[in-house]
């Protein structure tokens, strides 16, 4: 007894030191720093640095210095031009009438009450062709058009339909969208038929016509195994068109000259099935692009799509090195050593080590200050703070229990923001347990959010209370949180079958109520919130195992849905559109919508947010989004932590280019961070020659 009690006393202690010594071996393993090099730490291997296949943040942190968008956000988060130099947003509606003298009336009375509606924001020129007439809107949505077709007369105009078709899993034909179209022989249909291939299993066809193909299906049934998942009638096609005049000043890293066919092509990488993109959502409504010349290119979408803008911020991939190429070869080639148009260019990735880029001396906004960027592989969070301060690495993300420390050093500077992130514990609902609400409620019942925030982020946090954060201009402050009531959890899971048992777990038809949550071994607070949740599920009759993973095994279990429950965190852009999230259609390998959510009041909510455009419109919709959510509980929404940086004190300065000169001056925060132009920081010691 008193060896055990010896071993206690000395062992534990030993086995502190030992830990000590490997994490400060780790880090005196790294790469000696180069001059002029800023090191940035990450908690886990980048996937891929192919920015339309990325989905895990240590990618995006690192493709965000390698590629442009053709926008981006500024420091107060407006949009501004990046590889685009100018821009234009219009709409053009259609309308479609039963013969060309219905639409030569029609253009009679428009060119009369356009001059009396000067709020519809119609072209001096409207144009009819045979028995369509067209018109382009200064704003695109749907609100102006529905006003001006109130003025026409309605007998002679066709109804536009929209309509999204989804084959029967078990119909193996694959020609039966075909077979279905030369079956069809009504008037006008296939005469003004626009289809989509939105999947294998699912088109969606728009067509200006009355023909009900809803009834046509019900009566042919047995030939056609098909079923619509979407209709909706318009009296006319409203397309949006943005105009992009690209610089003439960009190069790849390669040398060759970035032009309007990399855009295009990026655009079709991503709607391409086998590239997997997680960023296909936000294109898959553009109908064409045009490419008149290599500085020019105009981008039709197919409905009003408020988000497109916003969309091309994201990052434009090369044509010439990735064009006719098999995407099943990019993972060995252009993903592990990419070419982008941005401020560094790539130059060496040891796996489990670093990724390493050096600054492109021809890039066009100027060369960098920065002679490279090392970012560090750290998966663990001791060996993360004892490189910073080691001066391995330059920044650091502090961990909870040592912001009040750091603040009260002098040697370091402190940036603490609201954070717009939130850490959950996603259900899997496709499982059965998790199908159930009354569960999911029980659940959120069951844990005691505020002392998990007093616990692990010592009080550096607020309750989550859905989909959006505190600091959001869509958020819904009348939320409020799911109260800690183990006696209302417990009262659910009785409604639910749920039944106390004699081990003390509970059971219904047989089975315990038993599922496994997954955490990442990356995570500085996973674990330990795997725990907590573990007790309090425990004491609910729950019996809840913990299995932790490295994190690329962890995403990969993620992305194919290979779990019961997991524990997570989304960062959010400034921005409301949660379609890749939380839409029905967003569940696949490789999707955002991980938990299989489905709900199609929410289906709509998100494409109604979608189609409008409008801020005091897309608030409503956004406060319904997320009281809607958050009462669904598909997620136990836990916190939204304080983000809070690090940095070694008068460390680093920023100088960064204007239309009037370089702005030389101390980091400081705003809006889009602290961080924000990080690629124009300079090192004191290495003052930037202008």
């Amino acid at each position: 007894m008193m060896n055990y009690v010896r071993s206690l006393l000395y062992g534990i202690p030993l086995f502190l030191v030992l830990l000590f010594v490997v994490s400060l071996l780790n880090t005196a393993s790294l790469t000696v720093k180069k001059e002029n090099e800023m090191s940035l730490g990450i908690n886990a291997e980048p996937v891929t640095l192919n920015p339309i296949q990325q989905s895990d943040a240590s990618s995006a942190l690192v493709t965000g210095f390698l590629f442009n968008g053709l926008l981006k956000e500024n420091e107060n988060l407006e949009l501004v031009g990046s590889l685009a130099s100018e821009w234009s947003l219009n709409q053009i509606t259609t309308f479609y009438f039963l013969n060309s003298l219905g639409a030569e009336r029609a253009k009679v009375i428009l060119e009369k009450e356009k001059i009396a509606h000067p709020e519809w924001g119609i072209d001096t020129s409207l144009t009819k062709h045979a028995t369509q007439l067209k018109l382009t809107l200064h704003e695109p949505g749907y609100r102006h058009s529905e006003s001006i077709s109130q003025s026409l007369p309605k007998e002679s105009l066709l109804p536009v339909q929209t309509v999204r078709l989804q084959r029967d899993p078990k119909n193996s034909n694959p020609s039966i969208f075909e077979l279905l179209l030369t079956t069809i022989s009504e008037p006008y249909f296939k005469e003004h038929l626009q289809r989509t291939r939105r999947s294998d299993d699912c088109e969606e066809w728009v067509f200006a016509s009355s023909f009900s193909l809803q009834n046509f299906l019900e009566k042919n049934a047995s030939h056609f195994p098909l079923k619509i998942t979407h209709q909706e009638t318009h009296l006319f096609t409203a397309e949006p068109v943005i105009n992009f005049t690209l610089r003439h000043d960009v190069c790849w890293h390669d040398g060759v000259p970035f032009t309007s066919a990399d855009v295009a092509f990026t655009c079709h990488a991503i709607m391409d099935d086998r590239v997997a993109s997680p960023l296909r959502s936000y294109f898959e409504l553009v109908s064409k692009i045009e490419t008149p010349d290599p500085w020019h290119l105009t981008v039709h979408y197919r409905h009003p799509f408020s988000p497109a803008l916003n969309s091309w911020t994201i990052p434009i991939i090369p044509a010439h090195l990735l064009e006719n190429k098999d995407p099943s070869l990019w993972g060995s080639s252009f993903n592990r050593h990419p070419v982008g148009t941005g401020p560094f260019c790539f130059e060496a990735w040891k796996s489990n080590e670093y990724v390493r880029l050096k600054k492109n001396n021809h890039y066009f906004l100027g060369a960098p200050w920065l002679e490279s960027i090392a970012f560090r592989i750290l998966p663990d969070p001791l060996t993360l703070r004892l490189a910073f301060e080691t001066h391995q690495i330059d920044f650091w993300d502090a961990a909870p229990w040592a912001i009040k420390g750091c603040s009260e050093d002098r040697r370091f500077e402190i940036f603490a923001t609201p954070g717009n992130s939130y850490t959950y514990v996603g259900w899997n609902s496709r499982r059965p347990l998790f199908a159930d609400i009354r569960v999911r409620q029980a659940l959120a019942h069951a844990v005691n959010i505020p002392e998990m925030i007093q616990y692990l982020l010592y009080g550096n946090g607020v309750p989550s209370t859905g989909i959006f954060t505190p600091r959001m201009w869509c958020y819904n402050d009348s939320i409020k949180p799911f109260s800690y009531n183990p006696k209302k959890a417990a009262a659910l899971l009785d409604q639910a079958g749920w039944k106390i048992g004699h081990d003390g777990i509970r059971s219904r038809a047989g089975k315990r109520l038993s599922f496994t949550l997954l955490t990442s071994n990356g995570s500085s607070i996973g674990p330990d919130i795997a725990l907590l949740l573990q007790d309090k599920f425990r004491k609910n009759g729950i019996e809840m195992k913990i299995e932790t993973y490295e994190w690329t095994v962890y995403l990969k279990k993620l992305q194919e849905h290979d779990f019961d429950a997991v524990v997570a965190a989304w960062t959010l852009p400034d921005d409301c559109d949660q379609y890749d999230l939380w839409n029905s259609n967003q569940y696949f390998a490789g999707g955002y919508n991980y938990t299989g959510y489905n709900n199609p009041h929410v289906d709509q909510l998100l494409q109604e947010i979608r189609n409008e455009y409008r801020r005091p419109e897309v608030i409503s919709l956004a406060k319904e989004l997320q009281q809607t959510i958050y009462q669904d509980q598909p997620y136990l929404f836990l916190f939204v932590p304080k983000h809070t940086s690090v940095l070694w004190k008068g460390s680093y300065r920023l100088c960064y280019p204007t239309d009037h000169g370089f702005v030389d001056r101390p980091l400081e925060p705003c809006k889009a961070g602290w961080n924000y132009n990080m690629e124009w920081f300079y090192r004191k010691d290495y003052p930037p020659i202008k």
